[in-house]
């Protein structure tokens, strides 16, 4: 019986030395694609937190962090969150951006990102869409980009 285990431990180990060195050859190429290794942790971060692809959240992450660079003299940590969720280049509620922002941070004031929307879209890096019952909110990046393809 404990040779059984013992094959059943050794197979892990060797996926798990195979999984390691997969891992390492993908961050190697994402490297050299121009994605520095905090661009993959935010990457890393909203998969896990908002449960999307992997391309996708490479994509928000490098928009994120373009964004980030133009204006991070006056970003706070919130701001700077709300622009991690709408790097996404979704259109969000106020409520949406709030859940989000919460599971992001561990918490969240709906006033507050309220307030931060406002003084973001004041700076041109939000952009808003009234509809008759409710306001929707995206990073003016994803719009800029919509256009150029």
């Amino acid at each position: 019986m404990s040779t059984n285990i013992e094959k059943r431990l050794e197979r892990i180990e060797n996926l798990l030395t195979s999984l390691l060195t997969r891992l390492a050859i993908l961050e190697e190429k994402l490297r050299i694609m121009g994605y520095d290794s905090s661009e993959l942790k935010t990457a890393y971060h909203l998969m896990s937190i908002l449960s999307i692809p992997p391309i996708l959240a490479l994509e928000a992450s490098r928009r994120f962090y373009s964004v980030l660079s133009s204006h991070k003299e006056f970003l706070d940590d919130i701001s700077k969150c709300i622009i991690e969720v709408l790097s996404t280049c979704e259109e969000l509620s106020i409520s949406e951006i709030t859940r989000r922002v919460k599971s992001l941070r561990g918490k969240s004031s709906r006033r507050i990102v309220a307030e931060k929307l406002r003084i973001l879209e004041n700076f041109g890096i939000v952009t808003s869409k009234t509809y008759p019952n409710k306001k929707l909110y995206m990073l003016t990046k994803c719009l800029s980009e919509k256009y150029e393809k």
